[in-house]
């Protein structure tokens, strides 16, 4: 018999807020290549955080790539795009959750955005940080094209740093359309 040990080691202390709202949804199951879902927060409340899955039919998870994954401009909303690269199933659904905060207990600047200048590097790296006495709960990107239209991208990381200061998100354009393109990084900070 193997054993595993786990040590965490905790680097710094939020508060838990216990006014959490979760709302879930996902689209239908078919053989759509891309799909789009977006979830609203109920009357009152502003989006935290999100998480996604690429699913079956049946719900077993499937190999799946997210192509933006970014809060609304107001945090009122999330929307995530995902493709399906699973050859276990081509009938899929894209199934996603986001956390809802009420609003009167947020900033007004909570939601912070940050992007990268338009070129034709293939892939971008970057960081955003919070204001100082504030911690990064969660993050969204987009590759964008000149227009600031939504285009394919491949995200290679995306994690806070150590101390919750910033997150770091690293995206490869992968759309036919344009190699012309910008990185955009929104930041939920919290106090």
């Amino acid at each position: 018999m193997k054993y595993v040990l786990l040590i965490l080691t905790i680097v710094g202390a939020m508060q838990c807020y216990s006014d959490i709202e979760i709302v879930r949804g996902e689209t239908v199951a078919d053989e759509s290549s891309i799909k789009q879902l977006t979830l609203h927060c109920p009357p009152g409340h502003k989006v935290v955080g999100s998480g996604w899955s690429a699913l079956d039919p049946t719900n077993a998870i499937l190999d799946g790539m997210i192509n933006y994954s970014q809060p609304s401009y107001d945090g009122s909303s999330w929307t995530f795009n995902a493709s399906n690269h699973s050859s276990y199933s081509t009938q899929w659904k894209l199934n996603s959750s986001i956390s809802c905060m009420e609003q009167e207990k947020l900033d007004s600047d909570y939601i912070i955005t940050g992007e990268t200048e338009l070129n034709r590097a293939k892939v971008k790296q970057f960081k955003l940080n919070c204001p100082v006495g504030k911690k990064v709960v969660s993050a969204g990107w987009a590759a964008l094209d000149g227009s600031g239209s939504i285009i394919e991208g491949q995200v290679g990381y995306s994690m806070p740093d150590f101390r919750g200061e910033g997150w770091t998100v690293n995206v490869e354009n992968t759309s036919a359309y344009t190699s012309l393109w910008r990185l955009q990084l929104k930041v939920i900070c919290l106090e």
